[in-house]
C-alpha cells in the first residue's frame, strides 16, 4: 500500500511568541473543530491522502483531530 499523507496543524506557538502568549497578550490561534472536519474531509477526498499527521501543543486540539479523522 503507498502511503501519502501530510502534516496538520492544530495550532502551534513558535519562538518569541510563546513568552507573549504565556504573558497573557494574545492567545494561540483560534481553532474550530467544524472547519478541521471540513480541511480533513478536504484532504481525504480531493488530495487522496490516506495518512495524516496531527502536530500541535494543546492535546484537547489533538484528540479532537484525531477523532475527526477516523
Amino acid at each position: 500500500m503507498d502511503i501519502k499523507g501530510v502534516c496538520y496543524d492544530v495550532g502551534r506557538v513558535y519562538g518569541y511568541e510563546v513568552a507573549r502568549v504565556n504573558a497573557g497578550r494574545f492567545g494561540p490561534p483560534v481553532f474550530d473543530p467544524g472547519t478541521t472536519r471540513r480541511e480533513l474531509q478536504i484532504i481525504r477526498d480531493d488530495l487522496r491522502c490516506n495518512a495524516v499527521r496531527f502536530q500541535g501543543r494543546d492535546i484537547t486540539r489533538l484528540m479532537t483531530a484525531a477523532a475527526d479523522s477516523a
